[in-house]
């Protein structure tokens, strides 16, 4: 990434070298990388990914500045013709709903609208319920392939015009209950990638 993306409270920011690290710990965790589809640890993936320039990678922080996520994006394969999204909210304390769905809007903000990606998609395994209610709120589509059979997961796509509806939803939203930000997405240039904070949360003024 080379901006970050704003979404109501949640910040997708380009990583730095602590974020890196960090990340590099979290995808190398066997709850994640099997939850990603990976067959062992996803640290090595993901360096020889980045020293590549073969993936768009984000830390995911609220508007505090804590980070508690990160997201990833691949290209296309032979194996899957669509750019790989994975991301994760390795603590239990962090994976509510929202912070979910804002980050996974923020990412597709930037896939679609800066990068101009065709689609995008992930796997998602049948212990994992959680993540099919998130993909299926936000317009993803089951993508029936061999490869998921082979997998043993299922397939969930967005393409660029499902995106534009999405897009327009979240515009209506922002239209019909501000979030105090001006806007349903925030482009944030940095470094340092500072998020603003909502005008209805800043102090207010006192009056002479």
């Amino acid at each position: 990434m080379i901006f970050a993306v704003q979404r109501r409270h949640i910040l997708v920011a380009p990583p730095d070298e602590a974020d890196l690290g960090w990340i590099f710990d979290q995808i190398d965790l066997e709850e994640i990388w099997r939850a990603f589809g990976y067959t062992g640890p996803g640290g090595d993936r993901l360096r020889r990914a980045l020293s590549s320039g073969n993936v768009e990678c984000g830390v995911v922080r609220r508007d505090d500045g804590r980070h508690i996520g990160f997201s990833c994006l691949f290209p296309p394969t032979d194996e899957l013709l669509f750019w790989e999204y994975v991301y994760a909210i390795p603590s239990a304390l962090d994976r509510d709903a929202f912070s979910a769905i804002h980050a996974n809007d923020a990412m597709c903000f930037y896939a679609f609208e800066w990068l101009h990606v065709q689609a995008i998609g992930g796997r998602i395994y049948p212990e994992n319920a959680a993540a099919r209610a998130i993909v299926k709120r936000m317009g993803f589509t089951r993508h029936e392939s061999a490869e998921a059979a082979r997998l043993g997961c299922e397939i969930y796509v967005l393409d660029g015009e499902q995106w534009s509806r999405r897009r327009a939803k979240l515009e209506q939203g922002e239209h019909d209950r501000p979030s105090g930000l001006g806007a349903a997405f925030l482009r944030i240039t940095g470094p340092p990638f500072v998020p603003r904070r909502a005008a209805s949360s800043l102090p207010r003024q006192v009056r002479a």
